[in-house]
């Protein structure tokens, strides 16, 4: 067995051995339970609905600028006046910066990928890329497995996923 496979059945022997204290609730009791921790929901269907798009365990990472700890109990609730609008907003907002984020590094990788490609052609020619002395020995090095039988080159697992046409 691999070191990778008695990894996996090692976790799955402590996933099966150790229980998961915490139980499914429904939307409704997602939303009760953040209203009995503070949190103001004006439109509890409205809540539900949101929960449902946005999964309770994402949504309540939110939540966490709008809590502190309560010193008696030592749980986590909201500051006073807080609103499921709030939170909601700011789950909005990260969404737009991850977008406008997004959309510029695709920006940056095409022209990072396109000049890449150009200067790597004008070097190499057109077909460049199908000569492994185009690139350096640890990419197109084979290994050798546990059985001592020689491995594919991380060159030649690339070159095997292109197609030509």
């Amino acid at each position: 067995m691999s070191i990778k496979g008695a990894f996996f059945v090692c976790m799955a022997q402590i996933i099966v051995k150790h229980s998961y204290p915490k139980t499914w609730i429904d939307h409704d009791a997602q939303v009760e339970r953040l209203v009995q921790r503070g949190l103001e929901v004006a439109d509890k269907e409205s809540a539900k609905r949101i929960l449902a798009y946005a999964n309770y365990y994402r949504f309540t990472g939110y939540c966490l600028p709008f809590q502190h700890v309560d010193s008696a109990t030592n749980e986590r609730v909201f500051n006073c006046g807080t609103s499921f609008a709030d939170v909601w907003a700011l789950y909005q907002k990260d969404r737009e910066l991850r977008d406008c984020i997004s959309s510029a590094l695709e920006t940056v990788e095409i022209s990072f990928r396109s000049s890449l490609a150009y200067f790597f052609a004008k070097s190499n020619g057109a077909f460049g890329h199908l000569n492994p002395a185009n690139f350096i020995s640890k990419f197109t090095a084979r290994g050798i497995n546990a059985n001592g039988c020689p491995t594919r080159s991380r060159y030649e697992e690339w070159h095997s996923g292109m197609t030509i046409s």
